[in-house]
């Protein structure tokens, strides 16, 4: 009988485990004196705007990897060499009531000297550096200027509170981002 439980039960786990689907993606910033920002990629097909990302594939031994493998394809430079990492991530399920769907969201720093510009024939056909006025229009009309906007609506306010955040403990002064987010 034990055995038969153990053949059932790695039986659920391994056909939940074959349907998990999962992506990654990047926020880096660029930072001022007078405001941080955010970078999103445009997409080619509907115009609406998400973190540069993607899937991960069985070729990639780790999501960093996927991510790593995205930000060159959608790109055509080095993650390495345009984002500093911050260590932070977060592990998104999405939709919320559904745990097949796992999102890798890595933090970091655009440490390059100029946005590069998407591959031709990449999915993305520009990136740009949105400030707080600009994240409050796009979380405001989420469904038409996000792509995917049951994933990014969320990840954009949970980046935001987190600046907002970070901006009052090294200042102590409210962000930009405060008022942006007053609605969400």
């Amino acid at each position: 009988m034990y055995n038969l439980l153990m053949l059932v039960e790695r039986s659920v786990v391994n056909e939940f485990v074959s349907r998990i689907e999962e992506s990654v993606a990047v926020l880096p910033t660029i930072e001022s004196e007078r405001e941080i920002k955010i970078i999103l990629g445009q997409r080619a097909d509907n115009k609406m705007w998400m973190p540069v990302g993607g899937s991960v594939e069985e070729e990639d031994a780790f999501p960093l990897d996927a991510l790593k493998r995205e930000w060159s394809e959608e790109t055509g430079s080095s993650l390495h060499d345009c984002i500093q990492l911050s260590g932070r991530q977060r592990l998104l399920v999405y939709p919320a009531n559904d745990p097949t769907h796992w999102g890798y969201l890595y933090y970091g720093r655009f440490i390059g000297s100029e946005l590069p510009q998407p591959k031709e024939g990449s999915e993305l056909i520009r990136l740009k550096a949105f400030g707080p006025e600009e994240i409050y229009l796009l979380l405001k009309h989420y469904e038409t200027s996000l792509y995917r906007p049951d994933l990014n609506h969320r990840v954009l306010v949970m980046w935001a509170f987190s600046m907002s955040d970070e901006f009052y403990l090294n200042t102590g002064k409210r962000s930009k981002y405060d008022n942006s987010l007053e609605k969400f």
